[in-house]
């Protein structure tokens, strides 16, 4: 009776807390954590490609290896509905909440409040030396600390909170969970009844997390319902385990991103560079100018309507100021800014949202003008590659590669895409391929197509500039990171 007042108690607390919200919408509905037709908003943390997939609108896990995929972002004061079944006897697996964002070295699972589901032969198969089978209760939605998180269990079975009442669904069958979290506090209410619960987490803000533990299982209505924040501070804010102290990542940057840049509108970028991009299904960014006279040579650089072509193909236009010059005043500064995005307008394409600095000078007393116009980030030079909870993203390192440091290091290419490590990016800078009137900082076509053929034989992830704001919060970096 104890531990049902208490169930009731906290179901009280949540419902009069969401009506006094009432006025706010967003916290009376539930969102979709899992929109039943990609991976969408999910970051897998240490399991293999194939383990999570897409099927009939459900979300299937393999099982296999033992580890977990977590949302983007973390959560604070929720109640979690999600629907589960097993498709093997005596399956494994759970949801975690309020969990940390990387699983420690040495260990599969992460620190975090798990929920259990289990499949209901689990016991039979798990007999403990002396014979005896563990309690049933085991497999009906157990809640616990893992990883070493403190918690105080509604029903003890040693640190582990045991539901009152056995309520799950075997193999094949569908159970549904609603998972009450708030202020350090979780009720799980298992197929239509509270039965468990835990109190006093020294963590109530963290990751959403689904485990994948030796057996499929699938899931599918995966919805949340956010309800209003409490006093949480950093002590009882779960880490998001990236080295990222500002909490400028939105997710861990993977090993071999490379973004793929081009400076000056060369004509070669539209009639070679898109079309072998386009082959090899890469992303791209073309940073645009006029240059000076020279621009009206067509046989030399783009036009606005091959410009827009590559706009049409999905790559990134990017600004790269109108006539190129070096530093400017502010006022000149801005005018050239906005004239190329003056003709991205009028042609019809996107508005730039990365710029290019002229000469990879970087002027930072120009950052203003750029972040009040829209810019995310902007390439600089440096021959590193970009760290983006060191860098500010207005001066992204990138490295140059052409014949010029070509003849001073026939590996220059090979040697800095090595450097595409987990946690930094590496940047590259093209000009033209071939580059006719500065043939010096051209690249040869035959040359650039073995480049791309190895980025694609070795896997690795080929992206543009722009594409590198789902990895990074930009605004987030430009001001914790101020030159």
């Amino acid at each position: 009776m104890k531990n049902q007042a208490k169930v009731l108690t906290c179901v009280t607390i949540v419902l009069l807390c969401v009506g006094s919200w009432a006025p706010a919408a967003e916290f009376l509905q539930f969102s979709s954590l899992f929109n039943g037709k990609d991976l969408s908003g999910w970051v897998n943390v240490n399991t293999a490609e194939d383990t999570w997939s897409v099927r009939d609108g459900m979300l299937v896990c393999s099982g296999h290896p033992i580890g977990v995929m977590r949302t983007e972002k973390q959560y604070e004061n929720f109640i979690l509905h999600i629907e589960w079944r097993h498709m093997e006897a005596g399956g494994n697996s759970g949801v975690f909440v309020w969990s940390e964002g990387t699983v420690p070295e040495g260990r599969r699972l992460p620190k975090g409040v798990e929920v259990q589901m289990l499949e209901l032969d689990w016991v039979n198969r798990h007999k403990r030396q002396d014979g005896t089978l563990p309690p049933i209760a085991y497999v009906h939605g157990e809640v616990f600390g893992a990883g070493g998180l403190k918690t105080v269990p509604d029903n003890p079975r040693g640190s582990r909170s045991k539901s009152i009442e056995n309520r799950c669904k075997g193999k094949g069958q569908w159970n549904t969970y609603l998972v009450v979290c708030v202020d350090g506090v979780i009720k799980l209410s298992v197929n239509g009844k509270f039965v468990n619960g835990i109190s006093k987490a020294a963590i109530k803000k963290g990751y959403i997390c689904l485990e994948s533990e030796g057996a499929e299982i699938h899931f599918r209505n995966i919805r949340i319902m956010e309800l209003p924040p409490g006093i949480t501070g950093p002590e009882s804010t779960a880490g998001r385990g990236l080295g990222d102290p500002n909490e400028i990542l939105l997710k861990p940057i993977p090993d071999k991103m490379v973004v793929l840049t081009f400076d000056d509108a060369c004509l070669s970028h539209a009639t070679f560079v898109g079309p072998l991009l386009k082959k090899y299904g890469f992303g791209g960014t073309f940073y645009i100018t006029e240059f000076t006279e020279t621009f009206t040579d067509k046989t030399l650089y783009m036009t606005w309507e091959q410009i827009k072509s590559l706009d049409d193909m999905g790559f990134e236009i990017g600004n790269h100021t109108l006539l190129h010059w070096g530093p400017k005043n502010p006022q000149e500064f801005t005018r050239q800014t906005a004239a190329i995005e003056d003709h991205c307008l009028t042609n019809k394409i996107a508005k730039p949202t990365t710029f290019c600095w002229p000469f990879c000078h970087v002027e930072w007393d120009k950052l203003p003008i750029l972040t009040q116009r829209g810019y995310l980030f902007a390439r600089g030079g440096h021959n590193r590659p970009y760290k983006p909870i060191v860098d500010n993203p207005f001066d992204t390192p990138a490295f140059q590669i052409d014949v010029s440091t070509e003849k001073n290091n026939r590996n220059v290419f090979y040697d800095a895409v090595n450097q595409a490590t987990a946690g930094q990016i590496v940047i590259l800078m093209f000009h033209g391929v071939p580059d006719l009137e500065h043939p010096t900082v051209g690249t040869e076509p035959a040359r650039f197509e073995e480049y791309l053929k190895y980025l694609k034989d070795n896997e690795y992830s080929v992206i543009s500039m722009r594409d590198m704001a789902k990895h990074i919060d930009p605004v987030k970096a430009a001001k914790q990171l101020a030159n």
